[in-house]
């Protein structure tokens, strides 16, 4: 099993709920995607902190590459790429 975690900071903080619900959407999209969860910062505005963050977990190294690739994950990047100011990407053996 393999963790993706992905931290973003967003441009402006009103996107970070549509960014929650476009990746929560992607349940059930891509095989070997086991679960998918996604947190907004309570406090908005901490000097070292993230706005959105996804944790999901997939089957295998293939399982996530085909994610990376998977037409609807593309249109959430596409969707948020203008919207993030940062982005952070751990992926991982838990």
């Amino acid at each position: 099993m393999l963790l993706h975690v992905v931290m973003w900071r967003l441009v402006d903080r009103q996107d970070a709920e549509p960014l929650r619900e476009r990746l929560i959407g992607l349940r059930g999209c891509v095989p070997g995607l086991l679960s998918i969860e996604v947190g907004v910062a309570i406090e908005p505005g901490v000097t070292d902190g993230a706005d959105v963050v996804l944790v999901s977990r997939f089957q295998d190294a293939e399982a996530l590459a085909a994610y990376l690739e998977h037409p609807a994950h593309r249109a959430v990047g596409d969707w948020l790429r203008p919207r993030r100011s940062e982005r952070r990407v751990v992926d991982c053996r838990p």
